[in-house]
């Protein structure tokens, strides 16, 4: 540490259980005003070849037990990779890199801008990956969240992207499984004041074969359809929806249903 920057090398930390390896440094005009200036410090932090071990996190959060709706298992590890660089109100993340159980991996990257006041922070973000396994989501999930009438598919791919704040964003997310896909695209602004307040969505479901996912593979079979939604208004006085329905084609009983439409306004 020193008046105008202070660093850490080759930090690592191990239990029986977890290994945390960071190089960290941040540079400021001086220590002096340090308190005053905390948006414009420059950082950079590196974790890499790190792993946590959930016995650990247990041992330091023990509500998480019974406060989760997940089966931690005391001997999973986590794997964790991370880079960051840029001022403490523009931050750059390279990649935040997750593994765990057998074959559950998170890939993840994006800008923060306007820490560290959290009521204007502005973010990019982009779920490069999101990918799991049905053994990996039994392994975790307890019976009690699962219905005894749904399969989960055999692996799910999830990516997509928010750009914007808590109040006006941007959305969109692909999800890709062995059953088909869904796509979901939105727009939302929550302002109050914002001429343009109230939110749009867009759903398009590609050869998802629902019969399966719900164990009924002799009565129902794959889904194709797109829908969207538009809403002006935030308040139910001054709310204007309105819905639009298109299945391309839905099979049910032996029987392909095609080309169906629908529309409402509230």
């Amino acid at each position: 540490v020193s008046g105008d920057s202070a660093a850490i090398s080759d930090f690592s930390m191990e239990t029986g259980n977890s290994r945390l390896h960071v190089q960290a440094s941040a540079v400021y005009d001086s220590f002096s005003d340090l308190a005053e200036n905390v948006a414009d410090i420059r950082v950079r932090a590196n974790i890499d070849q790190s792993h946590v071990g959930v016995e650990d996190i247990l041992y330091f959060l023990p509500a998480l037990r019974d406060s989760l709706p997940v089966n931690l298992n005391p001997s999973m590890r986590v794997f964790l990779d991370a880079g960051i660089s840029g001022t403490v109100n523009n931050i750059l993340l390279h990649h935040f890199n997750m593994n765990a159980l057998s074959d559950t991996h998170l890939n993840a990257s994006g800008t923060l801008v306007g820490l560290p006041d959290l009521t204007n922070i502005n973010l990019n973000l982009s779920l490069d990956k999101f990918y799991t396994t049905r053994s990996d989501m039994l392994a975790i999930l307890p019976d009690t969240l699962l219905p005894d009438s749904i399969a989960p598919p055999e692996w799910i791919n999830v990516n997509g992207n928010f750009r914007g704040n808590f109040i006006t964003a941007e959305l969109s997310t692909d999800l890709t499984t062995n059953l088909g896909s869904v796509n979901l695209a939105g727009h939302m602004d929550l302002d109050s004041s914002s001429v343009t307040r109230g939110f749009d969505a867009k759903l398009d479901v590609q050869e998802f074969n629902l019969g399966a996912l719900l164990m009924q593979p002799q009565t129902i079979g794959k889904l194709d359809l797109q829908a969207a939604l538009h809403s002006d208004g935030l308040t139910k006085k001054e709310m204007n929806s309105a819905v639009e329905l298109t299945v391309n084609h839905f099979q049910y009983k032996n029987y392909t249903y095609r080309d169906l439409k629908a529309s409402a306004t509230v």
